[in-house]
């Protein structure tokens, strides 16, 4: 059917409104982004893009040519935190069309901005979009400029989504009691004996209260390192120091901590997490991505999970002739799927973070003979997230 004619408004320049706009763009609809940034773009902090995500990369022809700078991992390490030894290694890479990709966020967002302009997507930037109901259904104003009308009204305004909270019946997330800290280290300063694993993906550190998980980025041979604790008391995001920041980490294997004392300006922002809302539509207006489904991540699937959101709702537009249709179907296909990841990540930072010794022991024990014995039989617990494939809703015709 297409979308030649279709309005539609997005709200948010991140990976999900991006890729949206794309993908709609392509599709023949007539797509506007409003950002209140004044430029599209975003930190060069690392982000994973499992095959379930580089699939909808792949589906938009965002992945030929190695144009996107990446890295590509083939496995994910978990080691123990006290002594360093290998729990499991468990194979993460799709295949080729579908790999499991290593970036910068930054380089993601410029790459979908790119997709989406040569899609035709207008860009408005500098103004927070306000949003009107009018009789059941919603314009955008940005700025000085008149109210608009559009089909479809897409939030993509990410975790803390305004939208959610005003229109949706969201609240405002609650703290998870979790507190992650990012930052990247000279790939010059791993330590030999993990130089391997990293190279072959993220390697993970888990142990009481917390978890450190590193990774090589594209280019300069840089590592992104993101560590997560027990946070205590509620703080705002901020620049910490080294000792400030890693404390919590001191007594843990001796690659973590030399790590960790390389750490390049660490950031660091409480974890925080939202219910699972009732509904994500209302009206001419749909969430989509983390401002409809917020997830802790340490299932590392929060850009994946906005990849297939942009796709699946693309999908549904171009397969319906009402927008009406079109979000119920996109819900329906989208939110079980969506909430399952949310509890999956939720429970890996259980298991990561295990705090009584003899049941982490026993835990640790149990992966590692089950590595052993059967190599499959773990990689086959999380089969349902990375292959997982969107764009087989043929409905987008690019």
């Amino acid at each position: 059917m297409g979308l030649r004619g279709r309005r539609i408004a997005i709200v948010g320049g991140g990976v999900g409104g991006l890729a949206t706009a794309a993908a709609a763009g392509k599709a023949g609809a007539a797509v506007t982004v409003f950002e209140r940034a004044g430029m599209i773009g975003e930190s060069g902090a690392g982000i994973q893009i499992s095959p379930n995500g580089t699939r909808v990369l792949g589906a938009l022809g965002l992945d030929g040519g190695g144009e996107l700078p990446a890295c590509r991992a083939h496995t994910l390490t978990l080691r123990d935190f006290a002594d360093g030894r290998v729990l499991a290694r468990l194979p993460v890479a799709g295949p080729v069309a579908a790999p499991y990709l290593l970036v910068r966020r930054s380089d993601l967002i410029l790459f979908l901005a790119n997709a989406a302009r040569d899609a035709g997507t207008e860009f408005h930037l500098g103004d927070a979009a306000v949003l009107r109901e009018t009789r059941g259904a919603f314009d955008v104003m940005a700025g000085e400029g008149p109210a608009r009308s559009f089909d479809v009204i897409v939030a993509a305004d990410g975790l803390n989504s305004g939208v959610r909270r005003t229109f949706l019946g969201g609240s405002i997330l609650a703290r998870s009691g979790q507190r992650a800290w990012r930052a990247s280290v000279s790939g010059d300063a791993i330590p030999a004996d993990l130089r391997a694993d990293i190279d072959a993906g993220p390697c993970l550190f888990v142990g009481p209260g917390g978890h450190v998980v590193a990774y090589r980025l594209p280019g300069n041979g840089t590592v992104n390192v993101v560590a997560v604790s027990g946070s205590g008391a509620a703080e705002p995001d901020r620049s910490d120091d080294r000792d400030t920041s890693f404390g919590v980490f001191e007594g843990w294997h001796a690659g973590v901590t030399a790590i960790l004392s390389e750490a390049r300006d660490p950031w660091s922002s409480d974890l925080r997490v939202h219910p699972v809302l009732p509904s994500w539509s209302r009206g001419n207006l749909v969430l989509l991505g983390d401002a409809a489904h917020p997830m802790l991540p340490h299932l590392a699937q929060g850009a994946s999970a906005a990849l297939e959101d942009a796709w699946t709702l693309a999908a549904m537009l171009c397969r319906h002739g009402t927008h009406a249709r079109a979000l119920r179907a996109y819900e329906r296909l989208r939110k079980p799927r969506a909430t399952r990841l949310q509890r999956a990540s939720a429970a890996n930072g259980r298991f990561y973070q295990l705090r009584q010794p003899m049941l982490r022991t026993a835990a640790h024990a149990v992966l590692a003979v089950a590595q052993r014995l059967f190599p499959g039989a773990v990689r086959w617990r999380y089969r349902w997230v990375h292959d997982h494939d969107a764009t087989e809703l043929r409905d987008v015709r690019l």
